[in-house]
């Protein structure tokens, strides 16, 4: 050693379990923050068509229960109801006749939609049976399918075509509610075109 240097220290290897730490660290933090972004997010990327079955099951169980007071305006004013529905909802909405299904129209009611307005009809069987049909303007997206809020509950056929929005919700077996909903259909699509 040369006088007023320092001594030379021979390396020694140094254990790299802070870097393993510092990873461990860092993937956990990484992990954590997207977990909590996730949540944050959760219901927000609701698609439209699980949100309009929503809506329409919510309206059905609501209003399908009542005796009295389940529609705003009765069949027995039909063009009256046709015309309303149809100005309020910015769509040409034929009430779809439903006899061939057993079904009368009971009348319909004006309901919010989101940001929008929805109209919905009210059908009865001979055995007071209720089903509705949940009608409101969407997005161009199109899409159809089947959505039940819980498993014992009543179940909605939906459909996003040509701009507007539909389901038929009620607690029948599945193949008569697609017959029911089908024939809808049609009849709506023929009154849009009309």
């Amino acid at each position: 050693v040369v006088l007023g240097e320092a001594p030379v220290k021979a390396a020694v290897p140094r254990s790299r379990w802070w870097l393993a730490a510092a990873a461990a660290v860092l993937l956990v933090a990484g992990g954590l923050g997207g977990y909590l972004a996730g949540v944050d997010g959760i219901g927000q990327e609701d698609p439209a068509e699980d949100r309009l079955a929503e809506q329409a099951i919510a309206a059905h169980v609501i209003y399908a229960a009542e005796k009295r007071h389940a529609v705003e305006v009765p069949a027995s004013d039909k063009d009256h109801l046709q015309t309303w529905l149809s100005n309020r909802v910015g769509l040409k909405l034929v009430a779809p006749d439903l006899t061939a299904n057993g079904f009368q129209l009971v009348g319909g009611r004006l309901l919010p939609a989101g940001e929008s307005k929805a109209a919905m009809l009210l059908y009865e069987d001979g055995n007071g049976q209720r089903i509705s049909l949940f009608v409101t303007t969407e997005s161009t997206e199109n899409a159809k399918g089947t959505y039940a809020a819980t498993q014992d509950g009543p179940e909605a056929v939906y459909w996003l075509d040509k701009g507007y929005g539909c389901a038929v919700v009620g607690s029948l077996p599945r193949e008569r509610l697609n017959e029911v909903a089908r024939n809808a259909y049609t009849q709506l699509v023929n009154g849009l075109a009309s």
